[in-house]
């Protein structure tokens, strides 16, 4: 992306607006945006010293948190802790993938029941009366055939003008065609 780039701690046109829009909608927001203009190049050095911060105190207090925990002194309790864990875990995946089906079917049956409803609309709005007590699908047959009886009728007399030509020049249809 060619802007993607746009919004950087820089004094471009972008970030000049953007400022004086923050001071005239409320003061605050102008000055944060004036902070990141002269400052917002240290951003990346802000966020590696709270890295190391939360890498500290992961560390003093042993890894509790969600993804480790610290070993109680039991190994009979953490063996259990670790098999009860891993259970719950199973558990919540195959929760997680019944929600899925579930909300695929649900997104399955709405999908029906909109095309459903939308047939019938279609349904209802051919055989519905409009203004003379027509509906469209009369509408369509009358405007449409309206020219093919009487072609089909006139290729018909054609048809049978052109047999009996041939009957009274070769005596039988068949007998031309050969």
């Amino acid at each position: 992306m060619v802007h993607s780039y746009a919004l950087r701690p820089a004094w471009t046109p972008i970030t000049i607006v953007l400022m004086v829009i923050g001071f005239m909608l409320f003061w605050p927001l102008g000055l944060i945006m004036l902070a990141y203009i002269l400052w917002g190049d240290r951003v990346p050095e802000v966020r590696r010293h709270f890295a190391g911060m939360r890498r500290d105190f992961s560390r003093d207090w042993g890894g509790c948190g969600p993804r480790g925990h610290a070993r109680s002194g039991n190994s009979a309790f953490d063996d259990y802790r670790e098999r009860e864990l891993r259970r719950l875990d199973e558990e919540r995946r195959k929760l997680e993938e019944q929600r899925r089906e579930f909300e695929a079917f649900v997104y399955n049956l709405r999908r029906a029941r909109d095309q459903d409803e939308f047939d019938r609309f279609m349904h209802d709005r051919q055989n519905r009366p409009r203004n003379g007590g027509e509906t469209i699908a009369d509408r369509r047959r009358l405007s449409q055939p309206a020219r093919r009886p009487a072609r089909a009728a006139r290729d018909a007399a054609t048809r049978r003008t052109r047999s009996d030509s041939r009957r009274s020049a070769c005596g039988s249809p068949r007998a031309c065609r050969a």
